[in-house]
């Protein structure tokens, strides 16, 4: 499995409507470690733990997680900037691949669609991701059409560490 970081990952995913007690209300909130929130560049991505952590939750099937993760940087950009509407197109991916999971295919289509408009207003390498061959793997995916889930392989990391 590809990683980017040795942060722990949870213990389980998590996956509503599966009667799994909600991470917000497991006492204590410890479902995620608790990371630095900065502000996300082009030029800082490949440093920025908190992104790279989102990469390990979104290659090993945590989705929900992905959408922790990703809400705090996504919520100190300016909402009109390239950088959120990334984010917010990479939190739709996951939220598309946690609605496939749990057999919602309309719901994971639909998000794709507003992920994919998000996510193309910006450069095809994008925060490491080549966000056109990610975004078609994805459709394929949610269609069918491939077996295997899509990963974030980001770029410019040198050799990708297995972890």
């Amino acid at each position: 499995m590809i990683r980017y970081t040795e942060i722990e990952l949870p213990r389980e995913p998590y996956m509503p409507g599966r009667g799994m007690t909600h991470p917000r209300r497991r006492p204590p909130y410890s479902h995620l470690p608790e990371l630095p929130v900065v502000i996300l560049t082009p030029e800082t991505w490949s440093g920025t733990i908190r992104y790279l952590y989102a990469a390990d939750l979104f290659n090993n099937g945590y989705w929900w997680e992905v959408h922790e993760v990703l809400e705090g940087l996504w919520l100190i950009l300016d909402r009109m900037a390239q950088p959120a509407v990334f984010l917010q197109g990479l939190i739709q991916t996951a939220a598309a691949m946690l609605k496939h999971k749990v057999g919602d295919s309309r719901a994971a289509v639909a998000l794709l669609v507003k992920a994919r408009e998000k996510i193309s207003t910006g450069p095809s390498l994008y925060f490491g991701l080549d966000t056109v061959s990610y975004l078609d793997d994805l459709a394929a995916y949610l269609a069918g059409e491939k077996l295997i889930a899509p990963v974030w392989r980001l770029m410019g990391l040198g050799e990708h560490r297995s972890v």
